[in-house]
């Protein structure tokens, strides 16, 4: 794995689904620090995690001189020699996007986020072009606003040239969340001015204002298929590579006015552009904050709601019907989640996610309800 995603949220999700398809099938799970461990191992195949080209390129490199075919968990593998995978097609993504959009009357569009070595973020770019081209609409280097000196940079670049446009598609929900906060403090209104959507369907994304639209990723069944890719590879070594394709699906929210797609249809199936492993200071807060709310059960959840409020610890004991003590304890747990040191700076965290506690209250439920 790269080492500059094993925090991130799709790891997670992704890993965790490997993890399960593995126990199922009986699998043990090992990890290689080099391509040369796993060659040691006798494997003959190898799943990578990571979407950065360079360190794709230089790992898948080193498998094939040891004979060790790679198995891609995040990149596109018709990009790389050789390689296999589970994939969502992100072509297809962005295009349904693109068409969405249009359908439903925005038409000067823009594309954010994208980080110039991440392969997956490229691919989007280039689909966002060739779906405008499609629509019969024009679009340029101009149009596109990358993340090379953050997300934030990127997004007030955007907000700087707001009249130019109408709506904003994002390559991942990290960026849409950011541009929608930064939106309302630069006085663009979301929907009405600018339409925004993201991809990842990260769970940060329905607690903001207005609640992001965005491109649910099966990262969990990504997970699952890339141990039947392995295992096929594993028992068929006259099979130089494979690809299995997990479907999409557009979820519209708030930021494009709850809008369906047109005519109600399903979009053609077609997943997670993992984040870039570049890093700055607001993404890293929107991603630790969505691994906290991942690991979060119920009470957790209604713990976070009563912090949002501004409730006592006390208070928030006494409407959950558990111990002070429990609370205190498990509120340690959610400082550690956030990075934080204190209440205080749980709830300044908090508010800079625009945490909204009834949001987190309908997560608690439905986490007891096992959805």
């Amino acid at each position: 794995a790269d080492p500059a995603y094993e925090t991130s949220s799709w790891f997670a999700r992704c890993f965790a689904g490997l993890r399960a398809e593995a126990a199922r099938c009986d699998f043990l799970v090992t990890k290689a620090d080099s391509p040369a461990k796993a060659r040691e191992g006798g494997a003959r195949a190898c799943v990578l995690f990571g979407a950065d080209a360079p360190w794709v390129r230089e790992t898948t490199a080193a498998l094939h001189a040891l004979g060790v075919r790679s198995v891609l968990a995040g990149a596109q593998p018709d990009a790389f020699y050789g390689a296999s995978g589970a994939v969502v097609d992100r072509r297809m993504l962005m295009e349904d996007t693109v068409r969405y959009f249009v359908a439903n009357g925005r038409k000067k569009l823009a594309c954010l986020g994208g980080e110039p070595t991440n392969i997956n973020d490229a691919i989007r770019i280039a689909a966002f072009h060739s779906a405008m081209r499609a629509c019969g609409l024009a679009s340029g280097e101009s149009d596109v606003f990358t993340a090379e000196k953050g997300i934030d940079a990127c997004a007030l670049a955007l907000l700087e040239n707001a009249r130019r446009y109408d709506g904003a598609l994002c390559v991942n929900d990290q960026t849409a969340v950011r541009l929608i906060a930064l939106a309302r403090e630069k006085g663009v209104h979301v929907p009405e001015d600018l339409f925004v959507s993201g991809s990842g369907n990260l769970l940060v994304g329905r607690l903001c204002h207005p609640t992001l639209t965005t491109i649910d990723l099966d990262y969990y069944q990504m997970g699952r298929k890339t141990v039947g890719v392995w295992q096929h590879l594993e028992r068929t070594p006259d099979v130089t590579a494979m690809t299995v394709t997990i479907p999409h699906r557009l979820i519209p929210r708030g930021s494009t006015a709850f809008l369906p797609p047109a005519d109600g249809a399903v979009f053609p199936t077609g997943a997670s552009a993992p984040q870039s492993a570049a890093r700055d200071a607001a993404r890293e807060q929107v991603e630790q904050f969505e691994n906290c709310l991942f690991r979060c059960d119920a009470l957790d959840l209604r713990i976070l709601a009563g912090i949002a409020r501004g409730h006592s610890m006390e208070t928030i004991a006494a409407e959950l019907f558990v111990a002070l003590g429990t609370v205190n304890y498990r509120a340690k747990k959610l400082y550690r989640a956030m990075g934080v040191q204190c209440r205080r700076e749980l709830e300044e965290a908090l508010s800079r996610q625009q945490a909204d506690p009834d949001a987190l209250d309908e997560m608690a439920r439905e986490t007891e309800e096992g959805k």
